[in-house]
């Protein structure tokens, strides 16, 4: 079964086209490269002022996705984090695996 790695961006309409170039630089980069499959971007409805965006990352394992998550995710979340300040943007990750009911 395929693990894939969410994160969920919570960022300021102010910040929107600027975030959106570096996601795409180096977010989505990263993701196709160590990916299975090729990232899936999902748009949330903007709530008063705050946008919302998901990202998937398609693992071959969850051992990947710690991987991902500390090579690649926590560096760019901080990186962003102090690019735009806590009061902008926001981030969190979540490891889930595919599974049948």
């Amino acid at each position: 079964m395929m693990t894939i790695f969410n994160t969920t961006f919570f960022f300021a309409e102010t910040i929107a086209e600027k975030l959106c170039a570096e996601l795409r630089t180096h977010w989505l980069k990263a993701s196709t490269a160590l990916g299975v499959l090729p990232p899936l971007v999902l748009k949330m409805d903007s709530e008063e002022g705050v946008c919302r965006l998901a990202i998937q990352t398609y693992l071959q394992s969850r051992a990947e996705a710690a991987r991902f998550e500390e090579e690649i995710a926590s560096v760019l979340i901080a990186y962003l984090s102090s690019m735009f300040g806590p009061e902008k943007f926001t981030a969190f990750s979540t490891i889930m695996e595919e599974t049948e009911l």
